[in-house]
């Protein structure tokens, strides 16, 4: 785990709430996600509200704290428990994912730099032996920098633990390549 992270861990209750729904973002393949004012911080911060999907969230949980913190992966500030479920505190990223952007309105610097920091991403995951098994155009933001922020955590796995899943999405790797870095191939769908 990080040594320079701090975890936090708050109960909200009706009586005494700890944050405020703004509005519902959208459904993810394991959970939805809401926009939250956290009343005690004074930010927009963004929940992972999953649904009986406890393992799951658990395993998102700990792949944010062994990521640590790094630039182009949004940050994890802890969770909300509610009703005994975890909800997954992240960083609120404005922007447009990339299936969503149109890239003809970016400058040919822009995209060489998005490429170069996707690359920055999958370096820094890979130096903490990880490997993203889900870095897809959806699970990617280009914020108001034109910065790309990596937002999904759940499906990142042990260098040693891959295993052949097949998630049968456009971009994602065939059979053969997922015995080698998943999200290289990845990468090179996205370019």
């Amino acid at each position: 785990m990080n040594e320079e992270f701090d975890e936090y861990k708050e109960t909200s209750e009706a009586s005494n709430p700890i944050y405020i729904e703004l509005r519902y973002l959208g459904k993810g393949s394991s959970g939805e996600v809401y926009l939250i004012y956290h009343i005690i911080h004074q930010v927009n911060q963004c929940t992972l509200a999953y649904q009986d999907e406890q393992e799951l969230n658990e395993r998102e949980r700990l792949n944010y704290l062994n990521i640590g913190k790094f630039q182009y992966i949004c940050q994890y500030y802890g969770y909300i428990e509610n009703n005994w479920v975890k909800n997954l505190l992240i960083e609120f990223i404005e922007g447009k994912t990339l299936d969503r952007i149109d890239i003809t309105k970016l400058s040919t610097d822009d995209k060489y730099k998005i490429i170069f920091e996707l690359i920055l991403i999958i370096r820094h995951i890979h130096s903490l032996e990880l490997i993203s098994r889900d870095f897809t155009l959806n699970n990617i933001i280009i914020n108001q920098n034109n910065d790309p922020i990596l937002i999904d955590m759940d499906r990142i796995i042990k260098e040693d633990e891959q295993k052949t899943i097949d998630f049968n999405k456009k971009g994602m790797a065939p059979d053969e390549y997922k015995t080698i870095k998943f999200d290289i191939f990845s990468l090179g769908y996205i370019m």
